[in-house]
């Protein structure tokens, strides 16, 4: 939005560079960006609490698919507004819809069933799953162990933390405690 007002984009559309090379490099900068922050999360998961990937091919593939998606659902949403802050807002809500049907603000265990199926076309619930795969938490959740608070809080109301849903995948956590479905 800020290149269409500032007239960056009709320098751009009057180079001889080709329109798709302009979008691709748009795209690359976001797709590498994102990349980045997963890396670096992933480094500081792995140094900080011990976080093993069992993946490292799965991870970059996994990484990659979220940086495209991501990068063409940015690009998507900055075309339906004129001004930044209606991009902002059209994006936050957008994004913060997608995070909660996702499983990145609930986890998916705790969700009730119709949530799981709306949360289907959510791409945040497919990245959580890509990433999940390739770090391996589905093959570890029996060694999970769940933060004092949650093991007192089980105890006094197993069925509230401990309530597999329909549909959920196997391995994710319940408020930092391990769940067998």
């Amino acid at each position: 939005v800020r290149e269409r007002r500032d007239g960056t984009v009709l320098r751009l559309l009057a180079s001889p560079v080709p329109r798709g090379a302009i979008l691709a490099g748009k795209a690359l900068a976001c797709g590498i960006a994102g990349c980045l922050v997963v890396f670096i999360l992933t480094g500081v998961g792995a140094i900080a609490f011990g976080v093993r990937v069992d993946s490292v091919p799965a991870l970059l593939l996994a990484t990659g698919c979220a940086a495209a998606c991501c990068a063409g659902l940015s690009s998507l949403l900055s075309s339906f507004g004129r001004s930044e802050q209606a991009v902002a807002g059209i994006a936050w809500g957008v994004l913060l819809l997608f995070a909660m049907l996702g499983g990145g603000m609930v986890p998916q265990i705790a969700m009730p069933g119709w949530m799981l199926d709306l949360g289907a076309v959510s791409p945040a619930r497919w990245i959580i799953e890509a990433l999940e795969g390739a770090i391996g938490a589905a093959q570890r959740r029996e060694r999970v162990r769940a933060p004092p608070l949650f093991d007192l809080m089980q105890r006094r109301h197993p069925a509230a933390l401990a309530r597999p849903s329909r549909g959920a995948p196997h391995g994710i956590i319940a408020l930092g405690g391990s769940v067998n479905p």
